[in-house]
């Protein structure tokens, strides 16, 4: 046997990635009491990749809706004679 298996098999790359580990977890244990104990701040930092949606004109926006029915024609094929229609509008439910 040579000497890395007499002593446990473990090689020195593995053990240099265990050590990394093992501070990576204990700073990280550290700022959640300090966090804890009041002596810090969580901080979060967002990075926005792209824009979530996208800002129109109020006469851009009405075009937009118009195609969009248009496209979309009659939402509901059936439904069995009950009244019911989706045309996409929004409703008042005041009245």
């Amino acid at each position: 046997m040579d000497d890395a298996s007499a002593d446990g098999g473990s090689s020195g790359c593995h053990s240099r990635a265990r050590g990394s580990e093992v501070v990576a977890r204990s700073a990280a244990l550290e700022r959640l009491a300090a966090i804890r104990r009041g002596g810090a701040c969580a901080t979060v930092q967002v990075k926005m990749e792209a824009p979530i949606y996208d800002t129109v004109a109020e006469e851009d926006y009405a075009a937009l809706v118009a195609r969009r029915r248009k496209d979309a024609g009659a939402f509901v094929v059936d439904d069995n004679g009950l009244g019911y229609v989706n045309n996409g509008r929004k409703e008042d439910w005041k009245k």
